[in-house]
């Protein structure tokens, strides 16, 4: 149970068995502190993203352009991923989860 402020949101992070769809089975909870790693990669995330889109605009301005080089687009698709982004939440997660299991 969680007490929390009016307009307050809290996350819990959760897993799913190994090769089951979300409707096959229960998520289990992941442990508290695993919060502040998952929320780590996240943010960072969303920092690379805003750097990018950054550089995205500002080619638009001044090419006028809004498509990035073919080498920088390469590295944009390669990093936003997202089996890349879940891959690196899962290695993590795979080398502690082992304990609480």
């Amino acid at each position: 149970m969680c007490i929390c402020m009016t307009g307050e949101s809290v996350t819990h992070w959760c897993v799913l068995e190994d090769g089951s769809a979300a409707s096959d089975s229960q998520p289990i909870p992941l442990p508290g502190w695993f919060k502040i790693p998952v929320d780590r990669t996240i943010s960072i995330w969303r920092r690379e993203q805003d750097e990018w889109e950054s550089k995205r605009q500002k080619r638009l301005e001044t090419t006028g352009k809004p498509e990035l080089s073919k080498k920088a687009e390469e590295k944009y698709k390669a990093r936003f991923d997202v089996s890349t982004q879940l891959q690196d939440v899962l290695g993590f997660i795979s080398k502690h989860l082992d304990i609480f299991l």
